[in-house]
């Protein structure tokens, strides 16, 4: 993880006529002390009409108002920077930096935003198995076209949500923060954090009550064809999570029947976490209303304090271990294109037409930008991102050089550099992507051709 504020600077760092970092000795109204800078007999010009900013200084009713300054003079004697514009009103800089831009970071921040809009990930992605064999992406908005999914294939997992370890982090809130794929977070005042806190997998999802009960829900399709022999009305369905918590009477699990509307035609809860502050495991069976349309699993805090979630699912059969283990084996579907588009959708063969079983989607996705409008406002400098550090920077730099280049009516220095940041970072990028077509030793790959003769569309 890096935040903005590490990209950039490491942007500086590595090439330093676009300005440099220090640390601020002691800051006034109108100046910064940089120790650093007082090194005698240097031109003022060296840094005036410098742009100054303060990632660390203090927020003024949630405004960053000491953010960015232009420097109107500097004293190489003393190393103070004087600025002339509004008096800060933030003049403890204790364990703070100053970055002095030669140029307005604002555009070293849009190269940041545009290099990360073009970086791409392995993603592998779960969706709900379907009787009918006909698999909308519109929950997978990266896919446009066919030609973006490198595999298929079916899973034979009895559970019919998505990214239950929270190892999947590609969504950006307004407020800046990571938050997990698939799951929907409410509740008014509760804070949403990814937490390295886990039991068995890299993350977790930390909750925090905060006079509002919190929930973490995601939804399940009942009927996935047109007979009802495949609805998974009247069947029982089971909700498990693995919490932890030292708040006693605060964590549980609900599973809930709905119609189409979202009205809720049955509730089931299960037992609390004890507020041990050690991981368990609260399981509820549920038995689906005959006119549900929708399954709905949550985990709720409903008393102040801190929780942890590290494993979040329905399943369609008895809990037991072959759940908890989670080893399903993936049965790979090579080469097959079966697809329609506007939407685009997937006609599986017949071992995708199940309803005890996963579609697994393994593509290529973005890393998601930094919210746009914390970055105008000087709000996102703690913002977090998944996108290797120095793939991230080269990539910056190469869009920076070439945005300065295209100023100067393609200087052909910048233009090289643009092109030498290029290459470094897709010679790092070329390793940062496996091969999307390997498949771990002892995984079962089908050609498309191996199943034979696809059901005609619209049986």
């Amino acid at each position: 993880m890096a935040t903005l504020t590490e990209v950039r600077q490491a942007c500086l760092f590595q090439e330093p006529m676009l300005g440099r970092v220090f640390p601020i000795a002691s800051a006034a109204v109108q100046t910064l002390t940089v120790t650093a800078l007082a090194t005698g007999t240097t031109t003022a010009r060296l840094y005036s009409e410098k742009w100054l900013l303060r990632p660390d200084a203090a927020l003024s009713g949630g405004v960053a108002v000491d953010r960015i300054r232009i420097s109107s003079d500097y004293a190489s004697a003393t190393g103070v920077i004087t600025q002339a514009g509004a008096a800060y009103t933030d003049t403890t800089a204790t364990d703070e930096n100053v970055e002095i831009h030669e140029f307005d970071p604002y555009k070293l921040e849009t190269a940041i935003q545009e290099a990360l809009g073009s970086t791409t990930r392995v993603d592998e992605s779960i969706l709900q198995a379907r009787s009918d064999g006909i698999y909308d992406f519109s929950l997978l908005t990266w896919l446009k076209q066919p030609s973006d999914i490198a595999l298929c294939g079916v899973r034979g997992a009895p559970i019919i949500t998505g990214n239950r370890k929270f190892g999947s982090w590609g969504i950006v809130s307004s407020a800046g923060a990571l938050q997990p794929d698939r799951w929907t977070l409410a509740g008014s005042g509760a804070t949403f954090v990814r937490s390295m806190t886990s039991r068995n997998g890299p993350y977790s999802l930390k909750i925090t009550r905060s006079g509002t009960d919190v929930t973490v829900g995601q939804t399940a399709q009942v009927i996935t064809s047109n007979t009802d022999d495949t609805s998974l009305r009247g069947t029982t369905v089971t909700g498990v999570l693995v919490g932890m918590t030292a708040v006693a009477s605060n964590l549980f699990v609900r599973v809930t029947s709905e119609d189409v509307s979202g009205t809720v035609l049955k509730t089931t809860n299960s037992s609390y976490h004890t507020g041990s502050g050690a991981w368990e495991e609260v399981s509820v069976e549920h038995a689906v209303d005959e006119a549900a349309d929708i399954i709905r699993v949550q985990a709720i805090s409903d008393a102040d304090g801190d929780s942890y979630l590290d494993d979040l699912y329905l399943t369609t059969t008895t809990l037991g271990d072959g759940q908890r283990l989670d080893r399903y084996n993936t049965e790979w579907w090579r080469g097959y294109k079966d697809f329609t588009q506007n939407p685009m959708l997937l006609w599986a063969p017949d071992g995708g037409r199940r309803m005890d079983a996963q579609l697994v989607v393994r593509s290529l996705r973005k890393y998601p930008t930094f919210d746009a409008a914390r970055v105008l406002a000087g709000l996102a400098d703690d913002d977090e991102t998944d996108c290797p550090i120095d793939l991230l920077k080269y990539r910056a730099l190469a869009r920076m050089f070439r945005g300065l280049s295209r100023d100067t009516e393609g200087n052909a220095s910048l233009v090289a550099k643009a092109n030498e940041y290029e290459q470094m970072a897709d010679d790092i990028a070329s390793g940062h992507i496996a091969d999307l077509t390997t498949i771990q030793p002892g995984a079962q790959m089908m050609s498309g051709a191996a199943y034979g003769t696809a059901m005609p569309r619209g049986r």
